[in-house]
């Protein structure tokens, strides 16, 4: 695949990412390497998606278990969107990620993810290797672990077999992990150039200020000892401001997916954030919460620079006992819609609202709530 063919513009309206160099961030050179700063995940994915179709890919194959959020730009490319089943990892499972490269009839869009900033096995990083010599372009949506790789940069050490960077493209949405209203990183290997920006409008304006609604709103709620809801799995009427400022920054999201570059407010706070610092606080929020656990459930990425992700029978009596407790899940992937009666889906995936701010007795609060949820009614 040439992928110098039928280039854009370069896009010298967005800014560089603030102050990853001077964190060392990037000790590879390929993590970040010259990344920009975009207005959403979405919208990084948007570029990705009029690239595609500006070079002949129609298809892109994502992880089964996946936000829908990852499709709808491929979609509206009229891209078809294939799932490939996962593994324990909740990663491509590598076998079956090999056969569904080998159904395309040409190159493809594979969109890989580091799911709680779990390690990536040996045998998915030969798999994405060799789609990459096939022609195929590889995605890695690094949401999850961009700070967990400040730490232990890539989980393999590719370095010394494979100069390359693992991706041809790598996006990541910042306010999951990080103290901002809004933002995206994506960067993108020698000879592809992607479309340029359109210039901020009210739209933007509007995404990030609810997001800076929601991180007071958050602020806020976490200031104010846990209590619990008197009517068991309903959230408290006291954190209903909280509620309500997550659901109008969600929709001020979905409402403008053309790509846009960052707003002054998102980089400048940026600038002032110690990544590695933010990264190894996030680590040992995870590990505390996750060493209170008992009993059914299973942490996935126990001291990784992410939220705590578990897995449980009894995940729905969990979420509902933690959100009585105003503790609402930060990543929630609900079946998507479109996917076969077939096709395997992990109900039993939950994530836990810790954050690197968190005080002890907030994790021994939910490590109590999550412990409630396992006894019978």
């Amino acid at each position: 695949m040439d992928r110098s063919a039928q280039s854009h513009d370069s896009m010298a309206a967005m800014e560089p990412v603030p102050g990853a160099s001077s964190h060392g961030a990037d000790p590879h050179g390929w993590h970040w390497p010259a990344a920009l700063t975009v207005c959403s995940g979405r919208q990084a994915l948007s570029l990705v998606a009029r690239w595609c179709r500006a070079h002949a890919i129609t298809t892109a194959l994502l992880p089964a278990y996946h936000c829908e959020t990852m499709a709808t730009p491929f979609w509206l490319e009229a891209m078809a969107v294939r799932p490939v089943a996962v593994d324990g990892r909740l990663q491509f499972d590598p076998a079956a990620l090999h056969s569904a490269v080998d159904a395309c009839a040409g190159p493809a869009a594979i969109l890989t993810c580091r799911v709680g900033a779990m390690t990536v096995t040996e045998e998915l990083a030969q798999e994405l290797s060799r789609a990459r010599q096939l022609g195929h372009l590889v995605v890695e949506d690094a949401t999850h672990s961009l700070l967990d790789e400040l730490i232990d940069p890539f989980p393999l050490d590719l370095a010394a077999s494979n100069p390359e960077p693992p991706a041809d493209i790598r996006i990541a949405s910042l306010r999951k992990l990080l103290p901002v209203p809004d933002g995206a990183w994506i960067t993108t290997a020698p000879g592809i150039t992607l479309d340029p920006l359109r210039s901020r409008g009210a739209q933007d304006e509007a995404v990030t200020r609810t997001g800076l609604e929601l991180l007071e709103a958050q602020h806020a709620w976490r200031a104010q000892p846990i209590i619990s809801s008197t009517e068991p799995g309903s959230a408290p009427p006291e954190c209903a401001a909280l509620l309500t400022a997550m659901a109008r920054a969600d929709a001020a999201l979905d409402a403008t997916l053309s790509p846009a570059p960052a707003g002054p407010v998102t980089l400048t706070m940026l600038a002032r954030i110690d990544l590695p610092r933010w990264a190894l606080a996030w680590r040992r929020a995870n590990s505390r919460l996750c060493s209170l656990l008992a009993g059914d459930v299973r942490p996935l990425n126990a001291g990784r620079a992410c939220f705590p992700l578990i897995r449980s029978t009894h995940s729905t009596s969990i979420d509902k006992s933690l959100a009585a407790h105003g503790a609402f899940a930060p990543q929630y992937w609900s079946r998507p819609s479109w996917l076969s009666e077939d096709a395997d889906w992990p109900e039993d995936v939950l994530s836990i609202d810790v954050a690197p701010d968190d005080t002890e007795q907030r994790a021994v609060t939910l490590a109590t709530a999550i412990a409630a949820a396992l006894v019978p009614a």
